[in-house]
């Protein structure tokens, strides 16, 4: 199960994939459906908890191995926020890269917000990438919300658990 979770995490953002990415890809196709229904459940779950944290203030954080199961199915979306030079290192699969950083830039947020609206607003979950989980996720989430996007579906997801 390791191994099939740890294969849709892609090192780097070449066009070219690697052999061993490649062979990792091909092993995890036969538990694709197995890890898709995964996904579905802990979608739902983290909507419904992610509602409870917003009504308190709060924001909701998944687990690396939650946003890596949603990201195999196609009922969420994946926003990573962070630099290139931190994207291009490593990304979850089927992300969408739309820089957060640096956060005093104020035209990023229009960016992002411009992109969501065109990319990602068709109501499924958003998971948001960011090294730490706060200043970046917690901006996105921020920048989202503003833009009419449901708080409640805005999971946050720190990459340094991971890494």
């Amino acid at each position: 199960m390791v191994a099939g979770l740890s294969a849709l995490w892609i090192s780097g953002c070449s066009g070219n994939a690697s052999s061993s990415t490649t062979a990792a890809a091909e092993e995890t196709t036969a538990a694709a459906g197995e890890t898709t229904a995964a996904a579905g459940e802990t979608s739902a779950e983290a909507a419904e908890t992610t509602a409870a944290a917003v009504a308190k203030g709060t924001f909701q954080y998944v687990s690396p191995d939650d946003a890596i199961k949603a990201a195999a199915g196609s009922d969420v979306h994946v926003l990573d926020v962070r630099e290139w030079s931190e994207y291009s290192k490593g990304r979850l699969a089927n992300s969408y890269w739309s820089p957060i950083f640096p956060l005093e830039d104020t035209s990023l947020e229009e960016s992002l917000k411009e992109f969501a609206l065109a990319k990602l607003n068709d109501g499924k979950n958003i998971y948001i990438v960011c090294n730490s989980g706060k200043r970046g996720a917690e901006k996105a989430t921020d920048v989202l919300t503003k833009a009419g996007f449901d708080p409640a579906k805005l999971l946050l997801l720190r990459v340094e658990l991971r890494l």
